[in-house]
């Protein structure tokens, strides 16, 4: 069973991977630390829908490189190197 605790590692490394490459290529960063900070804002600034840019933001908050406090996105210090 090694092997297969070893794919497992290797597509949750790549899936971490796209969802970091597809937040940098929608700007995500950047708009977050120039106060675009709710999904809604972000969904409209990036023309994404706002379900699919929820999935990435769960995904990026795992990754510690933003955090959601009172509906509002902020870069952790890790998500501020990105920008």
């Amino acid at each position: 069973m090694k092997e297969k605790e070893e794919l497992k590692n290797i597509f949750t490394v790549y899936w971490q991977f796209l969802a970091l490459q597809t937040a940098c290529q929608l700007g995500i960063f950047d708009k977050i630390g120039n106060n675009i900070n709710t999904i809604e804002k972000l969904a409209k600034e990036t023309n994404t829908k706002s379900d699919i840019l929820t999935t990435l933001i769960k995904a990026l908050i795992e990754q510690n490189t933003i955090d959601l406090i009172d509906e509002k996105l902020i870069l952790t210090r890790k998500g501020k190197l990105l920008t």
